[in-house]
C-alpha cells in the first residue's frame, strides 16, 4: 500500500524578526510530520523553532519538540510525532535582525 503524503508550504521568502507563529495547520489524518526550515539568506544569529499543538486550532500548548538553526546554517529538519489534530510552529529569532526563510511541513499517513 502506498502511503499518503502532503507537503504544505507554510512560509515562503518570509521576513521576520523576534517571535513569529505560523498559521495553524489541521493534520489529524497524518501519523507523522516533519518541519523543514530553510534560510533564504543565512542569518548571523541562531533561530529557534518550537512545535506547538492544539486540539481545536485555537488554544496552543508546547509539544516538547524543538530545534535550533545555528548561525549561518542553511536549514534544519525537525521530525514530529504524537501531535494530535493541529500543528503550528513558533520561530524565535533576533529582535534587531530580519531573517528571510522558507518553512515547509511534510505530513505522512
Amino acid at each position: 500500500m502506498i502511503r499518503e503524503s502532503h507537503t504544505a508550504i507554510l512560509e515562503r521568502h518570509a521576513d521576520f524578526s523576534g517571535t513569529h507563529h505560523t498559521e495553524p495547520y489541521e493534520c489529524a489524518w497524518a501519523g507523522e510530520a516533519t518541519a523543514f526550515l530553510y534560510a533564504v539568506v543565512p542569518c548571523p544569529d541562531p533561530i529557534a523553532l518550537q512545535v506547538e499543538v492544539s486540539a481545536e486550532g485555537r488554544r496552543w500548548l508546547p509539544h516538547g519538540t524543538s530545534a535550533v538553526l545555528p548561525a549561518g546554517a542553511e536549514g534544519i529538519r525537525v521530525p514530529i510525532s504524537h501531535f494530535g489534530g493541529w500543528l503550528r510552529l513558533r520561530i524565535d529569532g533576533p529582535a534587531a535582525t530580519a531573517f528571510k526563510y522558507d518553512l515547509y511541513l511534510v505530513l505522512k499517513q
